[in-house]
Parts: structure tokens; C-alpha cells; sequence
């Protein structure tokens, strides 16, 4: 996006969002909620101990039920990592394609502007004269620099 200037000197707050389309899924998200929210429960049930000696504490007669309990709870996990697997390809992905959004401001970008790109964002506590703000991938933030 290229313009002239952003924000005023009198004062106004103005905040300036760059997003790409559909990166706001939070299904993931949700999905790790729901499964920790299970395996807390699950940890009612057979505590957060190691699972050898919780199962040799455990009466005979419940021992069975409770080794299905932790392989349900290993399950879980499994998910659960999964889901950060996805996470960490979805953020990689969505880094390189951040990277093509780059706000240009021919002129003045005011004091007390704030820059939005992804869920990141900066507020400049001083204006910037011809200035370019990007994704930067490194440094996984926003960049400003010269035009």
C-alpha cells in the first residue's frame, strides 16, 4: 500500500491493520482449549504423577482402568503436539506471506501511529519521514525502514 502520509499532528490516534485474508483461524486454538480441558479432567482421575507409580499405588481391581485412562491422556498429548506441528507450518507459511505486505508512506508517518501486520504491531513515538514498514521474517516483527 502506498501512500502520502499516515496519522495527523494534531493528535489523533490512527491505527493502520495490514492482514491477510483468513488469518484470524483460531480452530486450532480451540482445539488445543478442548484438549487441554480434557486432559485436565483426565488428571482428576489419575493425577499428574508418573503413570508406573500411580498404576503400582493403585488397587489391582482399578489398575486396568486406569492404564486406559493414561493411554487416553498419551493420546491427548499426541494431539496436542500435533496441533503445534500444524501451528508452527501455518506461522511459517503466513511469514513468508507476510513479508509481500508493505505499507509506503511518501511523506510524513505521525507520532503516535500504530502499524498492524499480522499479530504484530508497533507505535511510533516520534514521526518517520519516508518510510517503509514490512514483515520481517527474521526478526518475526515489523520492520521500518528508509524509502
Amino acid at each position: 500500500m502506498n501512500v502520502a502520509e499516515v496519522g495527523t499532528d494534531t493528535g489523533t490516534l490512527t491505527s493502520v491493520t495490514l492482514a491477510l485474508p483468513g488469518s484470524e483461524d483460531s480452530s486450532l486454538d480451540q482445539e488445543d482449549a478442548a484438549i487441554r480441558e480434557r486432559i485436565d479432567e483426565l488428571g482428576k482421575f489419575i493425577g499428574t504423577e508418573d503413570p508406573k507409580k500411580t498404576l503400582l499405588m493403585a488397587p489391582k481391581e482399578d489398575r486396568a482402568i486406569i492404564a486406559e485412562l493414561f493411554k487416553i491422556k498419551a493420546y491427548l498429548l499426541k494431539e496436542l503436539a500435533d496441533n503445534e506441528k500444524k501451528k508452527d507450518e501455518m506461522l511459517m507459511a503466513q511469514s513468508k506471506e507476510l513479508s509481500k505486505i508493505k505499507l509506503r508512506a511518501r511523506k510524513t508517518t505521525h507520532a503516535g501511529v500504530t502499524i498492524n501486520i499480522g499479530d504484530r504491531s508497533i507505535t511510533l513515538n516520534k514521526a518517520e519521514q519516508a518510510s517503509k514498514f514490512h514483515w520481517d521474517a527474521e526478526q518475526c516483527g515489523i520492520a521500518i525502514t528508509g524509502l
